[in-house]
């Protein structure tokens, strides 16, 4: 699954790899995802968020509590009953990953394969933790840019982004 993830390979790549069928390669990768989050994904304690701030603060970027993206896994052989749930307009079949990982992996936010046609906007849309950013609960901090003082942490995100005060 770490070989379909890290480089973008379709299931049907997997079978000539490790000799198991899409179908099997596409359960495998549900169960893993199933995995990691229930292992890895949890809140952040208040220790880790001073972590993440202060690693961010020394890399220049004062109050930045980490990077939020999304990317689409591709799945060219999809069932025949699901084709439509998972196709973008350009007509691939996909699942749509989004995350907030560090470089430890410890992942804040993992959210995947959402039906539909899915874009950053519309899964931030859906997401809990953004849910919970915009609600007010952020990692508390003090910094200061070009003379204006901030009290909440935000997250680092390309430009399709909207412009809220955490993103």
């Amino acid at each position: 699954m770490l070989r379909m993830l890290c480089y973008d390979l379709p299931t049907d790549a997997l079978d000539e790899y490790v000799g198991i069928g899409e179908n099997t390669a596409m359960l495998s990768f549900k169960r893993f995802a199933g995995a990691v989050v229930d292992r890895y994904e949890r809140e952040p304690t208040a220790m880790h968020v001073q972590r993440c701030l202060s690693i961010n603060a020394k890399r220049g970027f004062p109050g930045l509590f980490d990077c939020l993206d999304y990317s689409h896994l591709s799945w060219g052989k999809y069932q025949v009953a699901y084709q439509g749930h998972n196709q973008g307009r350009s007509g691939d079949r996909s699942i749509i990953i989004e995350a907030v990982a560090e470089l430890d992996l410890w992942i804040w936010h993992l959210y995947i394969g959402l039906p539909g046609s899915n874009n950053d906007i519309n899964v931030l849309d859906r997401a809990p933790l953004v849910e919970k950013l915009m609600g007010g609960v952020t990692p508390h901090c003090n910094y200061n840019v070009n003379g204006t003082t901030y009290t909440m942490a935000y997250l680092l995100v390309d430009g399709i982004y909207p412009k809220w005060p955490v993103l």
